[in-house]
């Protein structure tokens, strides 16, 4: 685990209070971890549009007054079966991310690593 991604995750992800060394480390290790399946060729991190948007909580006016971009973030693999077709296998993934700048980018990806980080490690 690097101390720059270990720095960076302990500033800009949350956590819980009091936890915070821990969640950074966490998500230090699955970051690297994920650099390493992507590098290996084993998966992907795909960022596409979000098609399928819930702006409920937003004031009525908001959508309109300022443009905001929906994305949704995914780990995925591909498969190819028996008969060679291929398949995305989806790993992790999370939608309905509004506005993300590179950070937040960057945490998300790193979380979504942690939530399937057995899969990363035997990639």
């Amino acid at each position: 685990m690097g101390r720059r991604a270990y720095q960076f995750f302990k500033a800009n992800a949350g956590g819980i209070v009091g936890e915070s060394a821990l969640g950074a480390a966490m998500l230090a290790r699955a970051e690297e971890a994920l650099v390493a399946a992507v590098d290996a060729g084993a998966v992907r991190v795909l960022w596409e549009w979000e098609e399928d948007i819930d702006d409920s909580w937003m004031s009525e006016r908001e959508p309109w007054e300022q443009p905001h971009e929906w994305t949704r973030c995914a780990i995925v693999r591909d498969i190819v079966c028996d008969r060679g077709h291929k398949h995305v296998e989806y790993l992790a993934s999370l939608g309905g991310i509004v506005d993300a700048d590179a950070s937040y980018r960057r945490v998300i990806e790193a979380e979504l690593a942690a939530e399937c980080e057995a899969e990363l490690c035997l990639a």
